[in-house]
């Protein structure tokens, strides 16, 4: 959960080690398939926009499966890293998507400091993320970032034929 983001960005008196803007950082948006659009919005280009206007991430790459998608991010100034077919079954996790971005980028010689990774299906994002994550990842002693925000909607998971609720219910959310 970020609090008070804007409170906690100050770079003043900051070593140039633990500075953000000396960092290579780059960010990974995975798509599988087509993009998602909600009206005539299309959710990746919304995120690889958003992305690309912090000054903090120096490359920005979509990691797909479509050769279509390849081209419209082209258009966009965006890179791409096409994933083989096999890092699109149901068994692979976004973990081996991630990876294999990044083996990627090893294998051409670049090394990033910092990777960002963006679900472009979240289209409501803080305008400081970026230089939260990467200042948390630099100051507070950790290795990775993670945002997140509480949710108090129902939750469900099919269980054979069935579905299950595994949240509390309809319980006040100070009771949570």
């Amino acid at each position: 959960i970020i609090e008070q983001v804007e409170d906690n960005l100050s770079l003043k008196n900051v070593p140039e080690s633990l500075n953000p803007k000396n960092l290579h950082t780059v960010a990974f948006l995975p798509i599988l398939g087509a993009s998602i659009k909600i009206g005539r919005v299309d959710l990746l280009r919304r995120c690889a926009e958003f992305v690309k206007k912090s000054p903090l991430v120096k490359e920005v790459y979509i990691l797909t499966d479509s050769q279509a998608i390849a081209k419209q991010v082209k258009r966009w100034g965006v890179k791409s890293i096409m994933r083989p077919k096999a890092l699109s079954t149901a068994e692979k996790t976004i973990e081996d998507v991630l990876k294999f971005g990044l083996e990627n980028l090893i294998r051409k010689g670049d090394t990033p400091d910092a990777i960002l990774f963006f679900n472009y299906q979240f289209p409501f994002r803080p305008a400081q993320i970026i230089e939260t994550l990467l200042h948390d990842l630099l100051h507070k002693g950790v290795d990775s970032v993670i945002p997140g925000t509480p949710e108090y909607g129902a939750f469900w998971v099919e269980d054979g034929s069935a579905f299950k609720r595994i949240d509390e219910g309809f319980t006040s959310r100070e009771r949570k």
